[in-house]
């Protein structure tokens, strides 16, 4: 892990500590994601926030304005201030990143990936989602890719677990043990 990703997960842990319920945790979090699409889209916010020509003080009274115009919470604004003041603010889609990740482990939620051949019924998905989630222990935000590739089945991704149905893994899966078979 990078010097910048410690960092960064120490800044979330500290955010994810000064809050006490899950909607503040999920407040959180959507504010991290707002306040970092509007940095990276707001050519005018990045200049200044990192331009060394502005006094630290300008910069601050500057962000603390737009974070009062966007009325986000206390904690999440505190964050931002202390991060400019550190000169970390560009750090700031690490933080958000590494405050998903530590969220998501406190709360055992996962993120899960899904490759299918082909799109799925909402029944037939219910019920895979049901399966992942037992096998990961972790209630599941899911994502649906479809890659007619696999030819059938699927392979979903939880964090570094991979569990491969397709019937292409399956395949292959053959295929290789045919290549290793010893002819006695």
């Amino acid at each position: 892990m990078s010097k910048e990703n410690v960092v960064a997960v120490r800044y979330a842990q500290a955010l994810l500590s000064s809050l006490s319920t899950e909607t503040q945790y999920d407040q959180a979090l959507s504010e991290l994601s707002d306040l970092t699409t509007t940095f990276a889209e707001s050519e005018d916010l990045s200049r200044v926030v990192e331009s060394p020509l502005y006094k630290k003080a300008v910069k601050l009274k500057i962000l603390s304005a737009v974070l009062d115009q966007a009325k986000y919470t206390n904690e999440v604004k505190n964050l931002a201030l202390l991060l400019l003041k550190e000169e970390r603010f560009s750090m700031i889609a690490a933080v958000a990143a590494s405050y998903k990740e530590v969220l998501n482990e406190k709360l055992l939620r996962a993120v899960a990936t899904v490759e299918i051949a082909q799109e799925l019924s909402s029944t037939d998905k219910e019920e895979l989602e049901g399966k992942l989630k037992a096998l990961s222990g972790k209630s599941l935000e899911v994502s649906y890719i479809i890659n007619s590739d696999l030819l059938g089945g699927f392979v979903a991704k939880i964090g570094h677990d991979i569990w491969d149905y397709s019937i292409k893994g399956q395949l292959e899966d053959m295929g290789s043990k045919i290549l290793n078979m010893r002819v006695s």
